[in-house]
């Protein structure tokens, strides 16, 4: 899909063959949209007037894409899709955050189609919080596991 004079692909990468594929993709498909790993499938979300998550149900012969969910949520138009748990909750937070705001992630459940709030402490920076007007940039990681094995 075009968005400001790029062209975006989705391809995969064959290691026995060490070959690059072409994967088809839904219209709906854009720089808005996050790859996310459904199920032990590969899947993306959109979050532009709610949730929907796209399912490639056949990857290795007709790539065909499923839209198994959408949830409409209004205010969610400045958050961001961090990732998917491994229980299967998708995780929102705010991508900019005044200094002087508390963060919150939200994590919402397809299976029960609930959502539940989590406020994160200790987030405010102390040197910039009297100013006011500095944006922070969140960055989330679901499921990060560090590995203190040396290569």
């Amino acid at each position: 899909n075009k968005y400001r004079g790029s062209t975006y692909f989705l391809v995969s990468f064959d290691v026995r063959s060490e070959k690059f594929n072409y994967v088809k993709t839904p219209e709906i498909m854009d720089h808005h949209c996050t790859l996310i790993n459904y199920q032990g499938k590969l899947g993306f979300m959109c979050c532009k007037k709610g949730v929907e998550i796209w399912v490639m149900e056949d990857a290795d012969q007709k790539q065909e894409w499923s839209k198994i969910i959408f949830y409409e949520m209004e205010g969610f138009e400045n958050w961001r899709i961090a990732g998917v748990t491994l229980g299967g909750e998708i995780v929102f937070v705010n991508a900019m955050l005044k200094c002087y705001e508390t963060l919150y992630v939200f994590y919402y459940d397809p299976k029960r189609n609930s959502m539940r709030c989590v406020e994160v402490e200790g987030t405010m920076v102390e040197d910039i919080e009297r100013e006011r007007k500095h944006l922070l940039l969140i960055w989330a990681v679901p499921n990060l596991v560090e590995n203190t094995m040396r290569l």
